[in-house]
Formats: C-alpha cells, sequence, structure tokens
C-alpha cells in the first residue's frame, strides 16, 4: 500500500502519541518536502520537532512533482503531498483540511484525516489496536479540539464522563469526517 501524508495527521497524532498507529496501519508512509519543512517551522510544538528530526525508517521524503494547476488553491504541504500521492499512484492521502479532502477525492484519490485514522484502527484486523479505554478522553479532547476546523462538531463532554461517553462521541464525529464531502 503506497501512503502519502500531508502536515496534519502527523502533526496531530504526535501531539496525542498515536504517531505509531501510522506504520502499524500502513507501513511507510511518504511524505514530500514541504511536509517535512512544515513539521520542521519555527511555528511546530517541540514534541513535533523532536519526533521530526528523529524522523523514523517509516517516513520516507521524497521529492514532490510538478502540481498540477488544480491544486494551485491549496497550501504548499497540500500541493505537495496530493502532487506526489498522484505521480506515484498512491491508495491513500492523508490530509485534514476540507479543501484537501476535496482536492484528493476530484482527483481520485482516497483520503483519510487524523480521526479517519483512529477509525480505521478499529477495523484493522489486528495490525493495530483501537485506544485504550483509558485514552478516549485524550482522543475525545483532540477531537473536539480540531473537530471544528475539518467540517464536524462535537459536542462538550466533562472530563470526568464515562470512557464510554466518550467513545460515542469520538464515533459520532468520526463518522461525520469521514462522510464524504458534498
Amino acid at each position: 500500500m503506497i501512503v502519502v501524508s500531508d502536515t496534519s495527521p502527523i502533526n496531530y497524532l504526535v501531539l496525542i502519541e498515536f504517531q505509531d498507529l501510522l506504520p502499524k496501519l500502513f507501513g511507510r508512509i511518504l511524505i514530500p518536502g514541504a511536509v517535512r519543512r512544515e513539521l520542521e517551522s519555527g511555528g511546530t510544538s517541540e514534541p513535533v520537532k523532536q519526533f521530526v528530526a528523529a524522523a523514523p525508517d517509516w517516513i520516507e521524503v521524497r521529492s514532490a512533482p510538478q502540481v498540477p494547476a488544480t491544486l494551485a488553491h491549496l497550501d504548499s504541504g497540500e500541493r505537495e503531498a496530493l502532487a506526489l500521492a498522484l505521480s506515484v499512484g498512491a491508495n491513500v492521502v492523508l490530509v485534514d483540511e476540507r479543501k484537501g479532502r476535496q482536492a484528493a477525492e476530484e482527483h481520485g484519490l482516497q483520503a483519510y484525516g487524523t480521526l479517519g485514522v483512529i477509525l480505521v484502527v478499529g477495523h484493522a484486523g489486528g495490525r493495530a489496536r483501537p485506544p485504550a479505554e483509558n485514552q478516549l478522553p485524550r482522543v475525545a479532547a483532540f477531537a473536539q479540539e480540531h473537530s471544528g476546523r475539518h467540517g464536524a462538531r462535537l459536542r462538550f463532554l466533562p472530563a470526568d464522563a464515562p470512557p464510554v461517553a466518550h467513545h460515542r462521541e469520538l464515533m459520532g464525529v468520526l463518522g461525520m469526517v469521514l462522510t464524504p464531502i458534498a
């Protein structure tokens, strides 16, 4: 399976300490130079910078080919990630932003966002484990913080809500995030 990633899925998975899901689910992840530069930039959090500085062998940086004009409206990381995905015949592209997911689908690419990666874990057939019950509040908090910018809404759950409540709410958001864009 060939998988190319934009910046935000790697960034967010590192921040919630779920980056190890990527090689378990997909093996090697390709990223273009623009994504690496974004992950190393001044505005990036220290844990992400450390992760990139000691990049695991399952991340491979590749030069992006010529970017099609149809991708000009995207930011540099998305443009290069989608151009790379198209050039290598990727099966999946990891991208969170709505415009990026929509552009991927318009070019015939299957797109997953960060929340989609977490959902795929539940269907991974033993290759990866879904978040443990004690991790669900952390994942739900991540979903709460980031779902609005990706086209989904998550209602507030108090930190002391039972894990099953976080799980139900998270699954609802993941379903919305994976719903095809109209």
